[in-house]
This record gives C-alpha cells, structure tokens and sequence, in this order.
C-alpha cells in the first residue's frame, strides 16, 4: 500500500477505535446495576453490538451542555465520564488487547482501506457529489476553489461514514470530497445528505461553466 494510504488509514483506524472504545464503555456503564465498568473480558467486546437506545444514550451524553445533565442510574454525565477515565487508567494493558481486536473485527481493513482508491474502479469521484478528481484538479487550477483552508485540505479525497453510527466499518466508508465531507459531518445519513451534495455539485458546474475566478 502506499505510504499516503498506509497514513490515511493509520488516522481512521485510530479514530476508529476511540470512538469505538468510548461507546463499548458507556454501553458497559448503563448495562451495570450500579453505573460501574467492571470486569471485561475480549470476548465481549469482540462480539459487542449497542442496542438502538444504547446508542440513542451515547449520542445524548456527548449532547449534554454540562456534566452535571442526569444521565443514568440516578446519576450524571460527570459519573459516567469519571467510571470511563478511572476504567482507562487501571486498564492500559486490556485496552492496548482492545485495539487490536477493533482493528480486526470493528474496522475497516487495510485492504479494503486500498480498494475504496483502487484504479480498476476507474476515475475516482466523490460518492456524494459525484464530481470527479479531474473536476477538482479543474477547479483548483483555475482559481476557482475559495476555501483558506487548501493545504491542507480539499486537493484530495477524504473519507467518510456513510452511516455515523456504523463507525469505519466495512461497506460504510466513502470516498468523498472535503466539501460533502465538511457539510455532511455526523448529522446526515448518506441518503439525507444526497440531495444536498447534488446541489453543491450543481454550484461547482456552473463555476467550471463560466470559468470565472473567484476572489484571491
């Protein structure tokens, strides 16, 4: 795989598993009967799958506008981020068994990593907006991109969770351009933010089609 590949997917996987672990933990703190993370063991984590209102319990504790919101078990959100620091800080050696069991079983792989860039898939193109890598590389070079923001983003594609809540597992990681990317962030499923993409893709062909630069 190339050395830029290897990065990329180096950076997901690491994103990957702390949002991953973050949400393995807080499922483990609303199952207890006291608002504890015991014991766990690989096993159950390898096979770990949140229930719709797990989920529903995550998104609202990371939602909370302070710690001291009322979360479960009579408690607070304060209480739920405590038992996870204490949990990380006792278990450094677990959560280390832990990586590598998402990197294996909750993540995408590295192969499948390569073949969202493969070139047998011919041009790449943006699953969202459907603008090509030659549409972009147009409109950069004709001074038609205005984002501050061009070194380091939007020269290449980037990849996305087509589904938040899936996290970068296999069959829901898209390749897509900075722009969708940044507009579709985790508020919309991928068929939510379709109509949306398709209006952007809209924008960036009439600025090919007129070929007037934008402010420098």
């Amino acid at each position: 795989m190339l050395p830029f590949l290897l990065t990329r997917h180096s950076v997901v996987r690491k994103r990957s598993f702390a949002r991953h672990l973050d949400l393995f933990l807080t499922t483990s703190y609303l199952r207890s009967r006291d608002g504890s993370i015991g014991h766990i063991s690989q096993d159950e984590y390898c096979h770990f799958q949140p229930a719709a209102e797990e989920l529903a319990a995550y998104l609202r504790s990371h939602q909370a506008r302070s710690l001291s919101e009322p979360f479960a078990h009579g408690q607070t959100v304060q209480s739920l981020d405590t038992a996870i620091r204490q949990w990380r800080a006792n278990n450094p050696s677990l959560e280390a068994e832990l990586r590598a069991i998402h990197d294996q079983h909750h993540c995408i792989t590295a192969e499948e990593f390569k073949q969202l860039v493969s070139p047998q898939k011919g041009e790449l193109a943006c699953e969202y907006c459907e603008l090509t890598e030659s549409d972009f590389r147009q409109l950069i070079q004709q001074g038609l991109v205005r984002t501050k923001r061009l070194s380091t983003r939007g020269s290449s594609f980037e990849f996305d969770c087509r589904d938040p809540e899936q996290g970068y597992t296999k069959n829901n990681v898209a390749l897509c351009c900075y722009w969708c990317n940044n507009a579709k962030t985790d508020e919309f499923s991928a068929g939510e933010f379709k109509p949306v993409a398709l209006a952007l893709a809209a924008v960036w062909r009439q600025r090919l089609s007129t070929q007037s630069p934008g402010p420098q």
